[in-house]
């Protein structure tokens, strides 16, 4: 059996502070053999999030076409977009960026495209950026100015439908759920009905849908002291409530 895991921050935490619901449900769920491949990070948007699980199950279908395959996914903030640039000038500052070389996520291309005799060739790769932030280069200027709802939603549900049917083209079964309940409540309370975006939200496979409440909501409505200081990553006892009430249920009644 192999795991692909994929989400944000809500599942990339050093395992020596504490263990993310990733970790906890491969745990729950080794035998001698199994494959984990988790391709979380920090601050990741839906089309990271999708392209480097399609990535990681790509390579374990090629590397072990006759096993069994289950892909898990949290889907993050649906306001978060990642940018291709050349051009130094358009960077947004540092502290928002990842250098893939240092920072790993499965099938995205580096920041810098580094030669073994360790020249820099060009600066090409993913920018992360969550709209809002104080120091907007050009590009991201553009886009947080342009941004909206609407587009938003689209452009996330169709990285999740992208990662949906690529896993149905290769019989990997797909079980996701969000981070929060913005991408819910953005559908139902705002664009649903007006915006011709209903066939989005009905193609996804909601039978394969973990909960439909948001882990954030589901922690914080559960334990009082839930998250690990901010209001808004949950903590270990939250990561582990989640795993063991939510997540591991529901995969058990699935693959019985």
């Amino acid at each position: 059996m192999i795991y692909v895991t994929g989400g944000c921050s809500f599942s990339h935490t050093d395992v020596s502070v504490f263990k993310t619901w990733n970790v906890l449900t491969a745990d729950h769920f080794y035998k001698e053999g199994n494959i984990n491949i988790h391709t979380g990070r920090d601050a990741l948007g839906d089309d990271i999030i999708s392209k480097s699980m399609m990535f990681s199950i790509n390579q374990m279908r090629k590397a072990y076409p006759d096993e069994k395959i289950v892909a898990m996914v949290m889907w993050s903030g649906i306001s978060r977009k990642a940018l291709v640039t050349k051009n130094d000038d358009d960077y947004i500052n540092k502290n928002t960026m990842r250098d893939i070389e240092q920072d790993a996520c499965p099938g995205i291309p580096s920041l810098q495209n580094i030669q073994a005799d360790g020249n820099v060739t060009e600066d090409v790769g993913y920018i992360y950026f969550t709209p809002g932030h104080a120091e907007l280069s050009k590009p991201i200027e553009m886009l947080y100015n342009c941004t909206n709802d609407v587009n938003d939603w689209e452009y996330t549900t169709t990285n999740m439908l992208g990662l949906q049917h690529y896993c149905n083209s290769v019989g990997v079964e797909l079980y996701w759920c969000n981070w929060n309940n913005e991408w819910d409540r953005t559908y139902h309370d705002r664009i649903k009905d007006a915006y011709s975006v209903n066939w989005l939200y009905d193609l996804l496979n909601h039978s394969n849908r973990i909960t439909d409440v948001g882990m954030a909501e589901w922690c914080a409505k559960t334990y009082k002291n839930w998250h690990v200081g901010d209001y808004i990553h949950p903590n270990q006892q939250s990561h582990i409530g989640f795993s063991n009430e939510v997540i591991i249920p529901f995969i058990n009644n699935k693959t019985k």
